[in-house]
């Protein structure tokens, strides 16, 4: 069986969709699963390997990474994003230039079922399906409308916010099965959107353990969020944390990665609150999860924005899978997992209750270790990521026309 997995956007640009791919994705090769990996742009951290090609649809990725680069650029000003959604034009053009060159590949290709990642992909998948017909099934991580909302870019109940869902839910009702990262994402989009209950399969970011036993240390400084800047992430929250824990651990240091779309307003408060992160990135999976083995402690923050409540955070189970004890801001969604699997500590959104929950782990190694243990076995007995595998599989051989 081949599946076709048409991408929405470059490597590197959402780390979570880059782990998805990583650990979810490319792992069904092993199931005899061939992969096609169909994007507009450069390969990324895709190899050539058994059971898993690349293929781009222009002979210039680096000019359609620059484009996409500036389309984002529009989207995430707020006076360029209203004036770029009057209309739907743009969005109808770019999904119908993706969908000529991908019909175009297609119609040379032997492929089974289409696999579109993210909003913008399943909507150049659901332009051809009538055409070429393979099943298309839509992985979706979040409300891409509901989140330009909640990030200000667009005024609730604008003409420019309703173009946004109105194309939103066209991607989506043209597609044959939506997996999601969580039942409520689910649930969500179901009721937005009135699409069938039926068509939606959870299939959250768990991954596979990847040490025996989490790190033990006498000194707990290492402090890390491997997130992409952006509203949602709550950054802001971290840094104002972080500049309280270095005032009684001058020691602490904090590992955050250069990109996305809030970096510099990010970079600007943590030079004016005086704290220095530093920062990583690493393309190859086996180094990332080398470096989250060695740091001490996990931090999630987040808004309390509905797309985040119901948007899962693919870094939550990195933490569990390496054993780093979390501390994160308490926004209700996808916290009761810490709380449920007692991995971690949570707290109020103040910045003096995050550095009070990131001081306390400190402090006290041992709890740590216990933390980050209790994490790494729920994450055995209960999460049992095998299953998610299992059950893509599934999805995949049985999907059927709608």
């Amino acid at each position: 069986m081949t599946v076709g997995v048409v991408l929405s956007h470059p490597f590197h640009v959402g780390l979570g969709t880059d782990f998805r791919l990583l650990n979810q994705v490319y792992p069904l090769t092993k199931f005899g699963i061939k992969l096609k990996v169909i994007s507009q742009f450069g390969p990324g951290p895709t190899r050539e390997t058994d059971g898993v090609q690349y293929h781009c649809l222009n002979g210039f990725p680096s000019l359609y990474e620059e484009a996409y680069r500036v389309s984002r650029y529009l989207l995430n000003q707020p006076v360029l994003a209203r004036q770029t959604l009057r209309s739907s034009h743009y969005l109808d053009w770019s999904i119908g230039s993706f969908a000529k060159k991908l019909e175009r590949f297609l119609s040379r290709e032997n492929i089974d079922v289409l696999l579109a990642v993210h909003q913008l992909a399943a909507g150049a998948c659901s332009r051809i399906r009538p055409n070429l017909r393979p099943p298309v099934i839509a992985d979706i991580h979040g409300i891409w409308a509901e989140e330009m909302v909640d990030s200000g870019y667009l005024a609730p109940g604008s003409k420019q916010a309703d173009v946004a869902f109105k194309f939103e839910e066209k991607c989506l009702r043209g597609v044959d099965m939506i997996l999601v990262v969580s039942n409520e994402l689910g649930y969500r989009l179901s009721m937005k959107y009135s699409i069938a209950s039926q068509r939606f399969v959870v299939i959250d970011p768990c991954i596979a353990p990847r040490v025996a036993e989490p790190k033990r240390s006498q000194m707990r400084s290492k402090v890390v969020c491997p997130a992409t800047s952006t509203h949602r992430e709550g950054l802001e929250l971290l840094l104002r944390g972080m500049a309280i824990v270095q005032r009684d651990f001058p020691q602490s240091q904090l590992f955050l990665t250069r990109k996305g779309d809030t970096l510099s307003k990010m970079q600007r408060l943590a030079k004016e609150l005086r704290v220095h992160p530093e920062y990583f990135y690493f393309p190859d999976i086996s180094r990332f999860y080398a470096f989250l083995q060695n740091c001490d402690i996990g931090v999630v923050t987040s808004s309390r924005d509905m797309t985040r409540l119901v948007s899962y955070p693919a870094k939550l189970y990195d933490y569990l899978a390496v054993g780093l004890p979390i501390v994160a801001n308490d926004i209700g969604g996808w916290s009761r997992i810490i709380r449920d699997a007692e991995a971690g500590i949570l707290t109020d959104s103040t910045p003096e209750a995050l550095a009070g929950g990131i001081s306390t782990l400190m402090r006290d190694p041992a709890r740590a270790f216990e933390l980050g243990n209790n994490g790494l076995e729920y994450l055995r007995s209960k999460l049992r990521p095998q299953e998610r595998l299992e059950t893509l599989l599934k999805v995949l051989t049985t999907v059927d026309y709608v």
